[in-house]
């Protein structure tokens, strides 16, 4: 089996480290891989001191849950994003939100509190890692405030447009594919699930949109 050092060197977060130095971070992070199955949770709301965590591999779905027990779906997550995100990188904090393997998934343990307080010995190489979770974070945020802009439109079929258009305009093409089941879409939009598969099917009648389970085509430009 690799060595974690080898394991983290062809990392995008990691590249351009020397083995030495990825050895330094191991230490001073406190670095660790976990193995998750399917529905195992990665973080759960509140929990105290949260680490941020690197995805390796798999699939994981970030969600808010409220006094009612109600889903709210930030996002899917995909291999090279940030569990935790600026929060857990900034501040000691708990965090609000939850996050569930939706498949088998290998994640990186990062205590974050030696980025938040760089040691002498090793503050040059925390700060250049420092500065990758910085971009990967900006990347996160960017996603956020596009979500934010469909959220802001007022009808349920308003919000699933936008959302198919950031959907095609991702995949470079009026054919997509997106990671959500129907209730999850509904989810994601914050809207309610029978309303939205009322507003699909008119959309398909209208000839804006063709769409069987995941996938879909979007056919006008009038909109």
């Amino acid at each position: 089996m690799k060595s974690l050092c080898h394991q983290l060197s062809p990392l995008p977060l990691f590249s351009g480290f020397t083995d030495d130095e990825l050895e330094q971070l191991q230490s001073a992070l406190s670095l660790s891989i976990a193995f998750l199955k399917p529905e195992e949770y990665l973080l759960q709301a509140d929990d105290p001191a949260p680490t941020l965590g690197y995805l390796l591999s798999g699939r994981t779905q970030v969600f808010l849950t409220d006094y009612w027990g109600r889903r709210s779906i930030i996002n899917n997550l995909q291999p090279g994003d940030l569990l935790g995100g600026a929060a857990a990188f900034l501040s000691a904090s708990s965090l609000p939100v939850n996050a569930v393997a939706l498949t088998a998934c290998t994640v990186l343990s990062i205590d974050p509190q030696p980025l938040r307080q760089p040691e002498a010995k090793c503050a040059e190489l925390l700060n250049r890692l420092q500065h990758r979770i910085g971009v990967v974070i900006a990347q996160t945020n960017l996603s956020l405030i596009q979500k934010l802009s469909i959220l802001s439109r007022r009808s349920t079929r308003e919000k699933a447009m936008a959302y198919f258009s950031s959907e095609a305009l991702r995949a470079g093409s009026s054919t997509f594919q997106i990671p959500f089941s129907r209730d999850e879409l509904a989810d994601y939009l914050c809207v309610n699930c029978s309303a939205l598969s009322t507003e699909l099917s008119k959309l398909q009648r209208e000839g804006y949109i063709q769409f069987r389970r995941n996938h879909f085509q979007l056919l006008r430009h009038d909109f």
